[in-house]
């Protein structure tokens, strides 16, 4: 098995792109610029739409503005949160510009085993990961590593086939979804995905949304 070291030496040091499961769809990530410049070649994913950061309890507090404000800790479930992000993060953890938007940035929790422990590997080294979906860009999510564009397999650095995920949640319309995304600031729903109505309802009573 590829150990969480491995992984983040390709992705830190050799500039590479990482194929992984998570509980809720295949995903690509990086660290560094060269990396996700990569990954949005591979994607067709144009560089004015910003992927997330995969990150946890620790990189939250760390990053965000103002985060006792928020009780995440308290999430247990797969998602995505849309912040602000501080402006010395954005150096200090070398963060590309391409993971921020207005000074804001989607930071996902809780979205399986390998992807948190990756996380905190990372963190622990004052790096953090970007993540996206495997998905060319305008498809839906991969929930497993057979349906996932043969030019995403065959041009990564580090891809890891464990099936299908545990979360597999699809739009009225059939698109397949992952994370269910929320704005804090804003305090409003941006994704509907996996484990909505849970989310939804912890989030108002967290005053999320």
């Amino acid at each position: 098995m590829t150990s969480t070291e491995h992984i983040y030496n390709v992705l830190a040091h050799q500039d590479g792109v990482a194929l992984l499961p998570t509980d809720v769809g295949y995903a690509l990530f990086a660290i560094t610029a060269k990396g996700l410049q990569k990954l949005y070649r591979l994607k067709n994913r144009p560089l004015h739409k910003p992927c997330g950061l995969l990150g946890g309890l620790d990189a939250f507090n760390t990053i965000v503005k103002k985060p006792s404000q928020y009780q995440v800790r308290r999430l247990k479930h797969p998602i995505g949160l849309l912040a602000q992000v501080k402006n010395h993060a954005l150096t200090e953890f070398q963060i590309p510009k391409y993971a921020v938007f207005n000074q804001k940035s989607i930071i996902f929790f809780n979205v399986g085993n390998l992807a948190t422990q990756l996380a905190k590997y990372a963190f622990k080294r004052k790096r953090l990961i970007m993540a996206t979906s495997a998905n060319k860009a305008g498809y839906g999510n991969s929930f497993s590593f057979d349906i996932i564009h043969p030019d995403v397999v065959n041009n990564v650095d580090i891809a890891i086939n464990a099936g299908s995920v545990k979360y597999q949640t699809f739009t009225p319309d059939g698109l397949a979804v992952g994370s269910t995304l929320l704005d804090i600031e804003e305090k409003k729903v941006v994704r509907q995905g996996a484990s909505f109505d849970i989310i939804q309802q912890q989030a108002r009573a967290l005053q999320l949304i």
